[in-house]
């Protein structure tokens, strides 16, 4: 959220389920993404002033076969059970015992731990949870405000949290526009990196891939450091004074890190943007990505990109995914509009959904709405396979599920070098070979080192044809 963007908003008063009743009035409400689950938990007294906000934050997390929804809410934390996504169930609940009524959350894990912080409220405090004991409880092993008392949303690689608009962070008094911590001991993360450059106000975002953050600081732009020597990170790119700049939000990497998907949010209607930024000397637009609503406003929030597909946290517009195969040329594939019943610029502001996490092992979606709680979605018929014609017409996967192999079956190829790709949801790369085929491939690749999850397995042509398909190791 612009979390300087929040005063003259009038109050407004609705009926949570009015949207149901209303959505024939206001067109249609989803396409190709099916909802199976909903809770909306969290007491009705329990909201901000900003259109009875209760909720912000989505994340998720998973162990021993089980799978959770962490979800902000203005006075603390939710740890929902979604195995069964048609029936959800609060597992657990950590109030934010030192500031109440926080319009902004953030939760990020860890290992086996969680990590939550607050902003725009008064001073908050960073709380570490351990979550090996779900599904019976939480573990509270940190909660105080000697680390910071503010920090408006965070990253977490290898083994070092990335704190946005800090305040106060370690005990020194002050706001810094970055911090990093060492997580070396989870329960108790140490200060090692403030970020205070002249060139922006404040990091807002920020995304990190093998020590190189890119930082989404507000109508300064996008900013890229290398922090490899944390003690001195240094700047690599900039993106500023773009078409349709506004309020830079947020951002995420494609799966080969080459490109990058950021939102603007503020003002209205401005159109996610697609970089090329693998030369950092001369980034490119590929592309810009507005969702196909009639509404007048159209406020794109939070974006991840997982294999071909963008998906997308709107206010007011709900969850959007868009295919980007061809990253030139993004398509709409799917949606779902948590809040349908607006379409006045004071309620676009603030409401709907927050933010979506696209990384379950099921596939299954989460998302969070301002006002009603979490959603689960499937999205199958919106994420389809994707294949290149010519070289891989005739391939098949199996078998899928899997626990010690998978094997490819190919006929009719153009013969030339294949390069075979394993990677997570996030785009990591787990296993990498090369295959010189005629016009029959069979490869069996073992995956008994991969976790219990969802995966994706990439085929490239030489000719540059690409094949991709997601399994699933038990």
């Amino acid at each position: 959220m612009y979390f300087l963007y929040l005063a003259k908003v009038k109050k407004n008063l609705f009926f949570l389920f009015a949207f149901f009743a209303l959505s024939c009035s206001w067109g249609q409400i989803s396409y190709n993404i099916t909802l199976l689950g909903h809770w909306n938990g969290a007491p009705n007294s329990d909201t901000t002033h900003l259109f009875t906000q209760k909720y912000n934050e989505i994340w998720g997390y998973a162990q021993n076969g089980r799978e959770y929804a962490l979800l902000g809410g203005v006075s603390g934390y939710y740890f929902i059970e979604v195995t069964n996504p048609t029936h959800p169930v609060l597992r657990a609940y950590i109030p934010d015992l030192i500031s109440s009524r926080c319009i902004n959350r953030d939760l990020k894990t860890y290992s086996h731990y969680a990590y939550m912080a607050a902003d725009n409220c008064a001073n908050s405090s960073l709380i570490v949870a351990d979550l090996s004991y779900l599904p019976d409880s939480v573990h509270i092993v940190y909660q105080s405000d000697t680390i910071c008392t503010n920090i408006h949303s965070m990253y977490i690689e290898n083994n070092r949290l990335y704190a946005c608009s800090t305040r106060n962070p370690g005990g020194v008094t002050g706001f810094y526009k970055m911090a990093v911590y060492s997580l070396q001991n989870p329960e108790r993360p140490q200060l090692i990196s403030v970020l205070n450059e002249p060139f922006f106000s404040h990091v807002h975002q920020v995304t990190v891939y093998n020590d190189t953050a890119y930082c989404s600081n507000g109508f300064d732009g996008l900013f890229v450091y290398d922090y490899r020597n944390p003690a001195n990170p240094i700047e690599l790119m900039r993106i500023t004074g773009y078409q349709y700049s506004g309020y830079n939000h947020s951002s995420w990497l494609s799966p080969d890190h080459k490109k990058i998907v950021f939102t603007d949010e503020v003002p209205h209607n401005l159109p996610l943007k697609i970089y090329d930024i693998s030369d950092f000397n001369n980034p490119e637009l590929l592309a810009h990505i507005s969702s196909s609503t009639n509404k007048k406003y159209k406020v794109p929030h939070i974006p991840y990109w997982v294999g071909d597909y963008i998906y997308c946290s709107y206010y007011s517009d709900g969850l959007r995914i868009f295919n980007v195969s061809n990253p030139a040329n993004p398509v709409e594939v799917g949606y779902y509009d948590t809040y349908p019943k607006n379409d006045t610029l004071a309620e676009a502001s603030y409401v709907g959904n927050w933010g979506v996490y696209p990384f379950l092992p099921s596939g299954r979606i989460l998302a969070s709405d301002m006002q009603t709680g979490l959603y689960i979605f499937d999205a199958r018929q919106a994420v389809s396979i994707h294949q290149s014609p010519d070289v891989f017409t005739e391939t098949q996967v199996f078998p899928n599920p899997a626990t010690d192999f998978i094997q490819i079956q190919g006929s009719n190829y153009t013969p030339g070098n294949i390069r075979i790709q394993i990677t997570d949801m996030q785009g990591k790369i787990l296993s990498e070979t090369q295959k010189k085929t005629g016009n029959i491939l069979s490869e069996q690749l073992g995956i008994q080192h991969l976790h219990a999850g969802v995966y994706i397995l990439t085929l490239t042509h030489e000719q540059g044809k690409v094949y991709r398909t997601k399994f699933v190791k038990n």
